[in-house]
């Protein structure tokens, strides 16, 4: 399996059990069990996010949507008369 990353901005030297200790917001593992314990705590998602990688971040601005390209723009959604 290959690492998984993960963030927590608002407590960056957060302690899960014995098993996961982030330092400056970021830790690491490829140990199966740790990810699951990561994924279901109740914070994730929430003060624990997976970290991005570069290619991941890439691939997500090259799927985003100019704001241009809405069809009508903001007036299309007022009432009408």
């Amino acid at each position: 399996m290959s690492k998984r990353g993960y963030v927590s901005n608002r407590f960056p030297e957060l302690v899960l059990g014995e098993r996961v200790r982030f330092e400056n917001g970021v830790f690491e593992t490829d140990d199966p069990a740790v990810i699951a314990l990561i994924e279901s705590n109740e914070w994730y998602g929430v003060h624990i996010h997976p970290r991005e990688t570069p290619e991941e971040i890439a691939a997500a601005d090259d799927r985003r949507v100019s704001p241009r390209a809405h069809v009508g723009g903001i007036g299309s959604l007022s009432r009408k008369k």
